[in-house]
């Protein structure tokens, strides 16, 4: 265990330096796993298990639908938070408007949260549940911008042989939860719904998690007590069926982060007894060794920043622990778009922060986080074309060049001087 804890945080902080190696790992690893199909397939048609036939929209309607005429239920389900309606605290920015999306998204809504409890339940990759009936439960098994039709679960190429597990097994995993940013906004606060539902934690036999290899994915889980042995990785092990599954909902839907998972956070990762908001610490999140996303202009950035007293930090090798202490001391924190700026939920009240973005890849999740914490909220966009309404070109991986003169205005304007 310790060296698993040692040496696979290395290996992919050293393939995170090295970008050029992701591609070819990515399709090394689906290759396999498309021969791993494949060989099954041939080989054991009669104990294929069959992609699902439909998906279901809302997994309390299914829970209904599936115990009516029982005597006994056989599933279960319990609601946690009631739908409501949140805002976001209008963002500080440069000139007279406030930037469309913005302005259209100022308020939104949560849906209610539960946790269901199923039996006999499939889980595939990402976290994806079928009913014991085969249904994709699509409303817990989101693919970000696609639609619930052309779901990956319906291709039998993609089931895939299957492994029973006994006992009561939760799932955490959610579409793309390896990264920082959905580990603790979507796949912990899992956690802390199925604690919410009056779960005793101890008595869950597994707990469904996408993967267990970086430093930070180790550290979160031992905090919250969640042993090594006790996990399943779903992105290794592919498909399993359970025989009893605890199936949170899931917590943050299209960039709509709820209060308390922010707050369950800072809770879990902040000491509270350390304060050290006095020292007035300036922060930029450097993302020189991040696979994308770069700022191609960033020596003269930063040239510019420490001048005016910001530490430049790069936070891939840092300890969460490390990181919640950082943020909690700093006065003002800036940052590109990125996974860094989850950090933001460790900020105190009323701390400065400023999102450089690219004019074509506008997200609302750090907005959103900003918000809830009470964080002053500015935003600057990079050099290009500003996207047309509803006309986002979505260019998320892009590198961008940051207006050195814009950004003495933007940090005027926030009183950095």
């Amino acid at each position: 265990m310790r060296v698993f804890e040692n040496v696979t945080p290395n290996v992919y902080a050293f393939v995170k330096r090295n970008p050029v190696l992701i591609k070819p790992a990515k399709f090394i690893l689906a290759s396999l796993h498309r021969i791993r199909v494949v060989l099954f397939n041939a080989f054991n048609r009669s104990d294929q298990p069959a992609a699902p036939h439909r998906s279901c929209d809302d997994t309390g309607r299914w829970v209904r639908d599936f115990c009516r005429g029982e005597k006994v239920p056989t599933a279960s389900i319990l609601y946690v938070h009631q739908k409501t309606n949140s805002l976001r605290k209008v963002p500080g920015h440069l000139g007279d408007t406030l930037f469309w999306k913005f302005a259209q998204n100022l308020e939104f809504s949560l849906p209610p949260t539960f946790v269901a409890q199923i039996p006999d339940a499939r889980v595939l990759d990402e976290g994806f549940v079928i009913s014991p009936d085969n249904q994709l439960l699509s409303d817990v098994s989101v693919i970000i911008d696609q639609k619930s039709s052309e779901h990956s679960a319906f291709h039998d190429g993609g089931i895939g042989p299957v492994q029973r597990i006994r006992g009561k097994v939760a799932v955490l995993a959610t579409y793309a939860g390896r990264g920082y940013y959905h580990w603790m906004i979507d796949v912990l606060p899992r956690l802390e719904l199925i604690r919410l539902a009056n779960y005793d934690l101890e008595e869950i036999d597994k707990f469904i998690v996408n993967c267990c290899i970086t430093s930070y994915q180790i550290e979160t889980l031992k905090t919250l007590g969640i042993p090594h042995e006790k996990l399943i990785l779903i992105q290794s092990t592919k498909h399993v069926s359970v025989e009893q599954l605890i199936l949170p909902s899931l917590t943050n839907v299209y960039q709509s982060v709820p209060k308390w998972t922010c707050d369950f956070i800072n809770k879990i990762f902040v000491d509270s007894g350390h304060h050290n908001k006095s020292s007035g610490r300036r922060i930029y999140i450097s993302r020189g060794i991040a696979s994308r996303r770069h700022v191609s202009n960033e020596a003269a950035l930063v040239n510019l920043l420490k001048s005016l007293g910001f530490e430049i930090v790069t936070l891939e090798q840092m300890k969460v622990s490390d990181q919640a202490q950082l943020f909690q001391s700093a006065a003002v924190v800036v940052g590109t778009h990125g996974a860094g700026l989850t950090n933001w939920v460790f900020c105190e009240p009323h701390t400065k922060v400023l999102e450089i973005m690219h004019p074509q890849a506008i997200n609302l999740m750090f907005c959103t986080i900003a918000s809830h914490r009470d964080l002053d909220y500015y935003y600057l966009f990079s050099k290009g074309n500003l996207a047309e309404v509803g006309r986002e070109a979505f260019l998320n991986s892009d590198d961008m060049e940051v207006d050195l003169e814009a950004m003495k205005l933007m940090l005027n304007k926030m009183g950095v001087s």
